[in-house]
């Protein structure tokens, strides 16, 4: 962060880049959660455990994608090495999550 002559707070490019990826992180995160929802309330007949069950899984899934920062590090070193933008991983990861649906 960089405060400006007039006292703003502003970002610089590398910690708006690594939101795109954290952004990208929890666009995963949440897809899976969905995909993985119902074998979590198959396992209960409970209407309330199923919600909480879905809840917790939802929320280890953010917690493993967006709070760790390694994760989003190692995107972002490899997104700049391979010399691609983030609409990249999108793209790939839709394809891939199309693809393993069927």
């Amino acid at each position: 962060m960089v405060v400006s002559k007039d006292g703003r707070i502003r970002k610089t490019q590398n910690e708006k880049d690594m939101a795109s990826y954290e952004n990208f992180l929890a666009f995963v995160a949440i897809s899976l959660s969905i995909k993985l929802i119902p074998y979590v309330e198959a396992t209960t007949d409970i209407a309330i455990l199923k919600l909480i069950f879905s809840f917790i899984l939802v929320v280890i899934l953010v917690q493993l994608f967006v709070r760790n920062k390694m994760i989003s590090n190692f995107l972002h070193k490899l997104c700049k090495k391979l010399k691609v933008n983030i609409a990249i991983p999108y793209v790939t990861y839709l394809i891939f999550y199309v693809l393993l649906s069927f």
